[in-house]
C-alpha cells in the first residue's frame, strides 16, 4: 500500500495541482499477518494479563454477554492467557509494521519537497476489544473505550507546529470539515463534523464543545443502537431495550465500575442525559428519538 502511495505522490507532484489522497491500511487488524522483522519484535511471554480479560460479565448489561457467548460460541475456546499473547504479539507486531508504512510515506514527502504544504491526517475507524471485558475481539456490541477510543494525529507543518497535544474531544468524522477548510472550501453549517484546525493551530485557545457524542449499532447481525456522551472524565452509554451504562473514565480507565444506579452520580448523569436527549433532537437522529424518548421518561 505505502509503495502504491508513494508512487501516486510522485504523479501528483510532477502535474503540480493541489491533490488528496486517502491511504487505507488494512492493519493492525485481524488476522494479524505482519511479517518480518516486525512479527519477533514482541515477545508473547511479555505481554502482561489484560484487567478485564477475566471479567465474568455479571454486571455488564447483556449486549455483553451477547457478543461474548453467541458471536464467539463457546466462550471456553480460549480459556488460556498464552492464547491471547500470542494474538497480542501479532497485533501489536502489525502495528510496528504500519507505522513503518507510514513512516515511508512521510519521508517520501520530504524528498519530493511537500511535506511543508501538505496537511497529514493520520486516524483509524474504530479500535479492537482484543483480549478485554471476558475475551472478546474486534468491534464487539458495545462501545467501550477499547473499541471507541482511536488514535489521531495531525500535521500541516506550513500552518501550525508540532509536538501540540490537546485534551480537546474530536471524532474521524470531524476529518471531513477539516479537509474543506484546509481546502478552502465552506464546511456546509448541516455537515455533522467540525473542522480541527482551530484546535491544531491554537490547542489551549480553541473554542471547541466540551462533549463528544457518538453512535453504535453493534456488530454483526446484531442491531443494538446505542448513543455514547463523553464529557471530560464521565461516559454515559444509552442503549435502546437495553442497560445503560455510566463510568468515571478517570478513576476506571478499564469500565469495570457501572456508576448508573450510583446516587452519588445523580448530577452527573441527568447532565449527561439532558445532552444527549439535546444532540438527538437537534440532529434529528430518528433512531436516537426512541433512546431520546425513553431518557426523557427516565426508563432508558
Amino acid at each position: 500500500m505505502a509503495h502504491l502511495v508513494i508512487e501516486k505522490m510522485r504523479e501528483f507532484a510532477k502535474a503540480g495541482q493541489p491533490w488528496s489522497l486517502v491511504a487505507s491500511f488494512w492493519g493492525p487488524h485481524h488476522p494479524y499477518f505482519p511479517s518480518e522483522p516486525y512479527a519477533a519484535m514482541v515477545n508473547p511471554e511479555s505481554i502482561p494479563e489484560y484487567p478485564t480479560y477475566r471479567d465474568d460479565l455479571e454486571t455488564k448489561p447483556f449486549r455483553y454477554l451477547l457478543h461474548r457467548d453467541m458471536t464467539f460460541g463457546d466462550p471456553t475456546v480460549w480459556p488460556d492467557w498464552s492464547h491471547w499473547q500470542t494474538a497480542l504479539a501479532r497485533a501489536y507486531g502489525q502495528g510496528y509494521q504500519t507505522d513503518a508504512a507510514v513512516g515511508t510515506i512521510l519521508d517520501a514527502l520530504d524528498d519530493l519537497g511537500l511535506a511543508d504544504n501538505t496537511i497529514v491526517m493520520w486516524c483509524s475507524d474504530h479500535g479492537d476489544a482484543i483480549a478485554s471485558h471476558g475475551g472478546v475481539w474486534d468491534k464487539a456490541c458495545t462501545f467501550a473505550e477499547e473499541v471507541g477510543r482511536i488514535p489521531m494525529a495531525i500535521r500541516w507543518p506550513e500552518r501550525f507546529e508540532g509536538g501540540k497535544t490537546t485534551e480537546d474531544l474530536v471524532s474521524n468524522m470531524d476529518i471531513t470539515a477539516t479537509m474543506l477548510e484546509a481546502a478552502g472550501v465552506i464546511v456546509p453549517p448541516s455537515m455533522h463534523s467540525r473542522s480541527m484546525l482551530p484546535v491544531c493551530m491554537d490547542p489551549d485557545g480553541a473554542h471547541w464543545p466540551r462533549h463528544l457524542v457518538c453512535e453504535h449499532y453493534g456488530h454483526t447481525a446484531d442491531r443494538i443502537i446505542q448513543r455514547i456522551i463523553v464529557q471530560g472524565r464521565y461516559k454515559y452509554m444509552a442503549a435502546l431495550y437495553d442497560g445503560d451504562e455510566l463510568y468515571d473514565l478517570e478513576a476506571d480507565p478499564f469500565e469495570t465500575k457501572n456508576l448508573i444506579e450510583s446516587e452519588e452520580h445523580t448530577e452527573v448523569k441527568t447532565e449527561l442525559r439532558m445532552r444527549l436527549v439535546e444532540h438527538i433532537e437537534t440532529t434529528k437522529d430518528p433512531q436516537g428519538a426512541k433512546i431520546a424518548y425513553a431518557l426523557i421518561q427516565g426508563r432508558s
